[in-house]
């Protein structure tokens, strides 16, 4: 009993004993200070080493910091690689020159496509021109102009010496119906001599005057017929004008694109212009759209839809010859 007595006693001592001896080994050795927790005990713990006592990374070598993001190395090769980077001036200076180029082929094509463009403009200016000269002071023919068709009138068709109304044509071909297209065409703005023709263009609304019938009665004759199918054989150019000159009067003879030959008739301050087909003269009714053949000294227009359909013309309409016309 005393024994185990003087164990428990002497035990606590021991270890107060072994407890100073590792601390003054530790202070002796200069490995550890009092201060200093056990690493075992703060693993136990799980709290983490002070600042001060974590280890120093050492530094990266040069090789190294050139794959790093920031590195010198690498930025240089994002700069290589990243060309909308470079300075708004140098960008300025090397397209400068392509800038410059491209403004001259724009320049270029504007002025080709300038060049291309007014003969047709002139064209259009001409015709449009010419056509205003016809139609004068025309009524607007949206609200006061009559009719196109008026039924048969026996007195009116008498008055305007119609005696035997003309026989329809059979054979369609023989019609000229050609579209608004080709049927106008460019007139001449100077004469056979070279000087600028002062006379105007007789009216689509009063092509029964005494002008065009005294000129057509000097073109239906059989020896004028004759007369311009030989000057035909020589002339042959398209888009030229032949000037003609004859007792009284100057006419012109103009081959288009189409091939088609029209004649001008110039007479006095007036003039108009018809085409030869078929061996027939017709003349085109611009507000009507309509191709008027001339016969017995009256234009009449044939309704291409329907065969047994003939119309004399009369100024502001045209007159059925058809005794059972039903408008």
């Amino acid at each position: 009993m005393k024994r185990i007595q003087r164990v428990l006693f002497l035990t606590p001592v021991f270890i107060l004993g072994m407890a100073v001896q590792v601390a003054q080994g530790r202070d002796e050795g200069g490995q550890k200070n009092d201060d200093t927790p056990d690493q075992t005990v703060t693993k136990e713990r799980g709290s983490k080493p002070s600042r001060e006592n974590r280890p120093v990374m050492a530094p990266r070598s040069k090789a190294d910091q050139t794959d790093r993001p920031g590195g010198k190395m690498n930025k240089q090769r994002d700069q290589r690689s990243a060309p909308d980077q470079r300075s708004e001036p140098g960008r300025n200076r090397r397209s400068a020159p392509a800038r410059r180029e491209r403004a001259a082929q724009n320049e270029t094509y504007a002025l080709e496509e300038n060049q291309r463009s007014e003969p047709a403009q002139r064209n259009q200016a001409v015709q449009q021109t010419n056509r205003d000269h016809a139609m004068g002071s025309q009524r607007d023919r949206s609200e006061n102009r009559p009719s196109a068709t008026r039924p048969y009138d026996r007195k009116r068709v008498k008055s305007l010496g119609v005696g035997n109304p003309p026989q329809p044509i059979r054979n369609h071909s023989e019609i000229l119906r050609a579209d608004r297209s080709r049927s106008t065409i460019r007139y001449p703005q100077t004469g056979p001599r070279g000087e600028r023709i002062q006379g105007s263009m007789v009216s689509p609304r009063r092509f029964n005057n005494r002008a065009v019938r005294a000129q057509m009665s000097v073109v239906n004759r059989s020896s004028f017929s004759q007369r311009l199918d030989q000057e035909r054989q020589g002339e042959s150019q398209r888009n030229h004008n032949y000037w003609h000159t004859d007792n009284g009067f100057y006419y012109n003879h103009y081959i288009d694109d189409w091939g088609y030959h029209w004649y001008g008739w110039y007479r006095g301050n007036h003039y108009f212009w018809t085409r030869n087909y078929n061996g027939r003269w017709w003349w085109y009714d611009p507000d009507y759209e309509r191709w008027c053949y001339y016969q017995d000294n009256n234009w009449y227009w044939q309704d291409p839809d329907r065969q047994d359909e003939t119309y004399v013309y009369d100024n502001d309409s045209y007159i059925s010859l058809n005794f059972n016309f039903h408008n």
